[in-house]
């Protein structure tokens, strides 16, 4: 009984939600209501903005993934293999390929602009699929989505809102779509993540071993301040993600939790778009997240956006001509005109008088009374009435025909989608379908819910010919011939190279050249590969059996790869001693290393050491193999057992065998010291010290200061500047939501917090200051103005003086916490102040990729500057007032600041005009950016100057002022004060 309650109780909540969401019981559930509910009209305006966004993301797609970029170096040349899915399916010639990537981009332009959209749309998909099919080495995990996204939005009314077909009537506009529209791309995307987090449902994901070290990025630097790297790694990447990728979806479909769920899923997409490769995946992720809002959220915004444009509009025309009013009013009264009528009262009469005057004499003047609305309505009733009696009854014969063809269309729709929708949910367990597709793994490759699921590393790849004839033996480069390496893990493909390699030793057996596999004159060759690989952080191990003869093998997509070897799954229990293995080699040396290798019994592995690992050591594990060296002139030929626990060195720049002689897979280790990069590592100092006297006798040298290494951080910020654009997005998202968040609330006080921000200022920029300073006089001094100049130094050879260029550079992001302060303290923000944070964030990360030589001058200037600021700064929200001459200083000093920039950049420029080009370390685009900063940055400044302490005060009370952070007398500080961060200083 009380199973059966329960029954009950989860029907009725049940038969609630169906009632709450469709519309009806669930008792009530027939076909034709779910064909009414999927044919609901619902506003249009989200999925315009999908078409538009997805269709942009295309238009960067196709240059980069899609290979557009690089036509010449996919297509163009006739001997590189090629890995189609569909066999009929060839490349064509590379002049004719041109033209399907024009019809791809037009495609995609014409889906985000909905121009000919039923042309677009489809011509673009045909485009898509085509590229996609004849090329299986490019595919990455998103790369059928878009496919799949194309043609869905195809099928869809998408241009019949905001786009140019229907501003030039090419489609009529509609304000609704029937909601299978938007039902079958998010039913899409939602298949996406809950098949995501089912993928890592698996004992390799939930474990941690998938995708091991990912939270060494800096992605994850905000976690490593309660967490160590392997606890972010086993939290964070492995168990959050699977729970996000399993029920983000449900989140964002559910009203209360949809808010919460956008900001995860967005910082989610964000991250990747930093973590992966992965093109436009992000972005077309982040582009359909809306759909999951209400569908006319476009429109809100669109009114919000308009309901405040004209209050803003009209209250600066009141305010506009309100001054108008005035001047006008006071320019009368100056002369004399005192006795005259009220100002506004005279303009008032005499518009009305002018305005009769134009309507006189026009079809306008005679114009009679409009008769009452009653009397309308009356009139057009009587009217409407006595038509219809008019009219003889006729009865529409075809009504009942097109109403029964439209339900039939509606209901064939229906089908098709309910078959669309069960491929899906089906596919991902399709592996015993197409069992030729899987290796170590089940499934088709290419899924977007696989991607990142396992991490594959490669340690060789030996592809041999022989000819069965003359016994003769070739080694083939892996790499030529073939687009990448990606067809090295996969049965299919790899029995497709073999194919086509067959096929182009046929094609030029006429040429002879001994490193060529060409030579051979006959066809009877066979071809065998040798690939070692290793999913995630198992021993390298042979993928295919090397002993087969791939020209013999078959393949069929529904029957499994007889050439794979298993996954050696004995090697399992070895896992946590391999982590402590390699850290405990790891601790020897900063050049030391491990690679652990694992082998079939009767198989052995040839394997070259180069001659720069030294000490190179051959360690067995578990299991019994013959170790046999290199045969030359001095050495005779022998072999050594080695059995578990049994180790042997083994000579650099030679051959040897390892040969599995048990009955049970061979499990060892090769560890060895790396000469290469020990020598880098000793020769580095030497290299950045090539002129010692640049840097100035330092008195002391922080240890975090020798420690700096620049190529590190350059390399970081070469990677990652442009995320300065997020950044930048997220601080004026802040500064106009902030204001209007504010302007009905009380200003915050934040006094001790303001006091101690700029405090820290001030002391960091004090440090900076004179960390950097010694070494501009020293170059200044003894190298003169064009070292100072053109070469940098400062940061490639002063350890000191390039850490602290890099925290300058790194400051410039807090920095912009000055504007949290005049937004919740309510204080004025000018333009200024704002426009000098945001390009100085954005000209100083990027200027740093290029090691600009003329920062030298930047970074001390801005340093010394900030110093006198922030510290004055600092003395106001103590309630300490300087005197006024102290603000003119600075701004002063700042207005120096830009003309000294820009006279620098002309030096800079004329340094490199008047010599060798690549005399000056400073590109011509960074000048010109510099150059026009500094510039705008002085009309700005000098226009304030102006105004705060030059331009004549009114009775009222200045402008100007300093924050009131303490309470200040009226009588001392009336004016003459610049705002805090308001333009004298943020900068």
């Amino acid at each position: 009984m009380i199973a059966k309650e329960k029954a009950q109780v989860v029907y009725r909540k049940l038969d609630e939600k169906c009632l709450q969401q469709f519309g009806f019981h669930l008792k009530d559930v027939t076909f034709t209501k779910i064909v009414d509910y999927m044919y609901a009209p619902k506003d249009s305006s989200s999925l315009a903005v999908t078409r538009i966004l997805f269709g942009l993301a295309m238009l960067f797609d196709i240059p980069d993934e899609r290979g557009g970029a690089s036509m010449v170096q996919r297509w163009g040349n006739p001997k590189i293999c090629h890995f189609p899915l569909v066999p009929i399916l060839q490349p064509i010639p590379l002049p004719y390929m041109a033209l399907v990537y024009a019809a791809l981009w037009f495609g995609a332009l014409g889906i985000m602009l909905g121009y000919h959209y039923t042309i677009a749309a489809p011509m673009f998909t045909i485009c898509y699929w085509y590229l996609f099919l004849i090329e299986k080495s490019y595919w990455n995990n998103h790369s059928y989505l878009f496919g799949l996204v194309a043609l869905l939005i195809s099928c869809t009314e998408a241009n019949c809102y905001w786009s140019l077909d229907t501003k030039l009537q090419y489609t009529k506009k509609k304000s609704t779509v029937p909601y299978w529209n938007y039902f079958i791309l998010k039913y899409q995307f939602f298949i996406l993540y809950f098949m995501a987090g089912m993928k890592k449902g698996t004992a390799e994901w939930l474990t941690g071993y998938s995708v091991q070290n990912l939270s060494e990025h800096w992605v994850f630097d905000p976690f490593k301040y309660f967490l160590t790297v392997p606890q972010t790694d086993y939290i964070v990447v492995h168990w959050f993600v699977f729970i996000f990728d399993l029920t983000v979806a449900i989140w964002m479909m559910c009203a209360y939790t949809r808010h919460v769920a956008m900001v995860f899923c967005g910082l989610f997409h964000l991250m990747n778009s930093r973590l992966f490769r992965i093109g436009m995946f992000p972005w077309v992720c982040l582009a359909t997240m809306p759909l999951y809002y209400p569908f006319d959220w476009p429109k809100r915004i669109a009114s919000y956006t308009k309901t405040h444009y004209i209050c803003i509009k009209n209250y600066i025309s009141s305010k506009v001509t309100e001054l108008i009013h005035n001047y006008i009013y006071l320019s009368s009264v100056t002369c004399g005109a005192k006795d005259a009528k009220d100002y506004n009262e005279v303009q008032s009469e005499n518009l009305k008088d002018n305005t009769n005057e134009l309507i006189k004499g026009t079809k306008y003047d005679n114009i009679k009374e409009i008769p009452k609305t009653k009397e309308v309505i009356e009139n057009r009733d009587a009217t409407t009435t006595m038509q219809q009696k008019e009219l003889p009854e006729m009865k529409d014969v075809g009504t009942d025909t097109d109403a029964n063809d439209d339900s039939q269309k509606k209901k064939r729709t229906i089908y098709l989608i309910a078959l669309y929708v069960l491929l899906q949910a089906f596919l991902p367990f399709s592996h015993f379908i197409t069992k030729g597709y899987n290796n170590w793994t089940n499934g088709l490759y290419g899924y977007s819910w696989d991607m990142m699921v396992h991490t594959w590393d490669s340690s060789s790849l030996v592809v041999k010919v022989i000819d069965n004839n003359s016994k003769a033996e070739v080694y083939i480069d892996s790499q030529h011939n073939t687009p990448n390496d990606r067809w090295s893990r996969h049965g299919d493909m790899i029995y497709q190279y073999a194919q086509c390699l067959k096929e182009n030793i046929e094609m030029h057996s006429s040429e002879t050249n001994s490193d060529d596999p060409s030579q051979f004159t006959n066809k009877n060759i066979s071809i065998y590969v040798d690939i070692w690989c290793s999913m995630n952080g198992r021993f390298f191990q042979r993928m295919f059996d090397s002993k087969v003869d791939l020209l013999k093998a078959s393949w069929t997509p529904f029957s499994k790869v007889s050439y794979l070897m298993p996954l050696l799954d004995e090697g399992k229990d070895w896992r946590k001693n391999l982590d402590v293995i390699s850290n405990e080699v790891h601790s020897w040396s900063n050049n030391s290393d491990v690679v652990f290798f694992a082998d079939f019994p009767g198989y052995d592995q040839e394997k070259y050491i180069p001659p720069d690992f030294t000490n190179v050591t051959l360690t067995i594990l578990e299991g019994t193999v013959a170790y046999e060296p290199e045969i030359l002139e001095n050495r005779i030929g022998q072999s050594y057992k080695l059995t578990s626990r049994e180790h042997i060195k083994v000579p650099s720049g030679t051959l040897h065998k390892v040969l599995n002689i048990g009955e049970n897979p061979a499990f060892y280790m090769y560890t060895f010291f790396n000469e290469t990069e020990n020598n880098i590592e000793k020769d580095l100092p030497k290299m950045m010290s090539y002129n010692l006297d640049i840097t100035p006798n330092y008195s002391y040298i922080f240890d975090f200061e020798s420690e700096f290494i620049h190529s590190n951080y350059r390399k970081w910020m070469t990677e990652n500047w442009t995320v300065a654009f997020y950044y930048v997005g997220v601080y004026m998202a802040f500064i106009f939501g902030g204001q209007y968040y504010m302007q009905n609330r009380p200003r915050f006080e934040l006094r001790r917090t303001l006091m101690i921000w700029n405090c820290s200022l001030a002391a960091f920029s004090i440090m900076g200051a004179c960390r950097t300073l010694p070494e501009f006089i020293h170059v200044l001094r003894n190298y003169g103005i064009y070292h100072s100049i053109c070469v940098p130094s400062f940061i490639e050879q002063d350890k000191v003086s390039g850490f602290w260029t890099w925290m300058f550079v790194l400051s410039k992001l807090p920095e912009l916490g000055d504007t949290v302060f005049i937004v919740l303290r309510k204080k004025p923000l000018i333009f200024l102040h704002w426009y000098h944070h945001i390009t100085v964030l954005l000209y100083t990360w990027y200027s740093f990729t290029e090691y600009t030589s003329s920062a030298r001058w930047f970074v001390v200037m801005n340093y010394c500057v900030h110093s006198v600021m922030y510290s004055y700064y600092a003395l106001v929200s103590m309630g300490k007032y300087p005197p006024k001459m102290l603000a003119m200083t600075i701004t002063f000093l700042q207005l120096s600041q830009m003309i000294v920039g820009c006279a620098i950049n002309i030096w800079a420029h004329n340094y490199m005009t008047s010599s060798n080009q690549h005399s000056c370390h400073i590109s011509q685009i960074n000048i010109k950016l510099s150059m026009a900063m500094y510039f705008s940055y002085f009309v700005l400044f000098a226009q304030f100057f102006y105004k705060a302490y030059l331009s004549p005060k009114t009775n009222k009370k200045a402008k100007i002022e300093p924050i009131p952070d303490v309470p200040i007398k009226k009588n001392n500080y009336n004016n003459g004060y610049p705002r805090q961060r308001n333009g004298v200083v943020a900068h």
